[in-house]
């Protein structure tokens, strides 16, 4: 993992030296590094931001069959969502522009969450294009509830609809 995703701000407890690639604990705290609990905290907070990194990294969902892939789009799971979005979660009723690769193709899509602030989805409705490639790739007739398409975090705004294996 890149040591700089362990934070480097002004208001945390960790530095990046650039030029040395050293990764430390701010002066302030050097005091406590000799204390095992401090020590304990410390870890717990590397393996914390270890953890978070990878699961962002490989960032995925499992898309059913349902209708609603030829009209409005694909429901997202909560936790996706806010991985997504990591700090900047979506208000109620908020919607953002991403990118949704799918065939080699990127379209330009909206990622949302409703007025209840319950239900987060991508909005491709107004792409015509998109859901017709949808279609001619599903055209082997799955059934409701049969995975279909594994949706993948490629880049800070952009996804991925890979096919089912």
């Amino acid at each position: 993992m890149p040591l700089h995703y362990l934070s480097n701000t002004d208001h945390d407890w960790f530095v990046l030296s650039d030029d040395r690639q050293i990764f430390s604990i701010k002066r302030k705290l050097e005091l406590y590094w000799a204390k095992r609990e401090f020590q304990e905290l410390v870890a717990d907070r590397v393996d914390f931001a270890l953890a978070r990194y990878f699961m962002r990294r490989r960032l995925q969902q499992a898309i059913y069959y349902s209708e609603e892939l030829f009209t409005s789009g694909i429901s997202v799971e909560p936790s996706f969502a806010d991985n997504f979005w990591i700090k900047h979660s979506l208000l109620p009723a908020e919607r953002r522009p991403v990118g949704l690769e799918y065939q080699g193709t990127e379209h330009k899509v909206e990622m949302g969450r409703n007025e209840v602030g319950t239900r987060y989805y991508i909005d491709y409705s107004k792409n015509q294009s998109l859901i017709s490639t949808i279609r001619e790739n599903l055209a082997w007739g799955p059934q409701e509830g049969d995975k279909v398409f594994l949706l993948v975090r490629k880049g800070e705004k952009v996804l991925e609809l890979l096919n089912a294996a």
